[in-house]
């Protein structure tokens, strides 16, 4: 049976009460929780002599007008200003302990997707699941690491456009190696499920570049889809970011920016799709998200 408790607020005490407690995320399990309040100067200070922001400031001021300007144009690409992409990507070269400042790119940012092979493996595949309805976890604003189950509808209609920015350093292994995007898209035709696919073949050895294909129809009713990234006999490293599976007017791509391939869910979010599940994942072969910078 369950459990229940309460706690008597005496006179007076109800407003203090209020403005030093919250209640919690009902997806995970019902409870108060600390407000979370402004900082007092003291501990602003304390804070800003911790920060990298002054160090980054003077980087960015030192850029001048031209160099601030093109990190603008890349931070257009995710929708972020280039101040913001600028932070970002520096602040992680300093905790690399990489010296200077990176050039900005239109075709990747600070985090890329790392896919890699090395012996015994020589393959590998990755899914990333899109059928009608979906749950992803979301998180709560204004807390660290709590999160809510949102409930994704994705009404999918054609054409769809698959997009992929990637850089390969791959060899081939065992004849008939290949690099692959594409998309699954399962339809419906006189009560038998048809399976199309859309498929952007990668080079093995090629520097950050773009590549781009479009399905427009199918035979019969289109259904969803699945999109899949396919390693077959090579072995080396596979970067990859900004992904795009546009349809319905958007990218339904979850993390396009790969910030978190290889993201994991709690038992309070079995029901949660991972960004990207391992279809064929032998020893050898791993895949994660990596600071993406020369």
């Amino acid at each position: 049976m369950s459990r229940t408790s309460y706690i008597l607020i005496p006179p007076g005490y109800e407003a203090l009460l209020a403005r030093g407690l919250r209640p919690g995320d009902r997806f995970v399990f019902p409870r108060l929780c600390r407000k979370n309040r402004y900082l007092s100067l003291p501990r602003r200070l304390a804070l800003k002599q911790r920060s990298l922001l002054p160090t980054i400031n003077a980087l960015w001021a030192g850029l001048g007008p031209s160099g601030q300007d093109n990190w603008t144009e890349a931070g257009a690409v995710m929708n972020m200003t280039g101040r913001r992409l600028f932070v970002q990507d520096t602040a992680e070269r300093i905790r690399l302990e990489l010296s200077g400042v990176d050039d900005p790119s239109l075709l990747h940012q600070s985090f890329v997707g790392w896919l890699h092979v090395e012996s015994p493996a020589s393959n590998m595949t990755l899914e990333q699941s899109h059928p009608e309805q979906y749950w992803v976890q979301h998180k709560i604003k204004g807390t660290k690491s709590m999160y809510e189950a949102i409930l994704v509808t994705e009404d999918f209609a054609l054409p769809l456009e698959i997009k992929i920015n990637y850089k390969a350093y791959l060899e081939e292994v065992g004849g008939s190696g290949y690099a692959h995007f594409y998309a699954q898209v399962r339809s419906s035709y006189q009560g038998l499920d048809i399976f199309t696919t859309c498929l952007v073949d990668m080079d093995l050895m090629a520097d950050w570049e773009q590549k781009t294909m479009t399905l427009s129809s199918v035979r019969g009713t289109p259904i969803s889809y699945s999109l899949f990234l396919k390693l077959f006999n090579v072995r080396g490293d596979l970067f990859i970011d900004d992904l795009v599976a546009f349809h319905s007017g958007q990218n339904w791509v979850r993390d396009p920016a790969c910030k978190d391939i290889h993201v994991s869910f709690t038992r309070a979010f079995t029901q949660v799709p991972k960004h990207w599940a391992p279809v064929s994942l032998p020893d050898g072969a791993d895949y994660d998200s990596v600071y993406g910078g020369d």
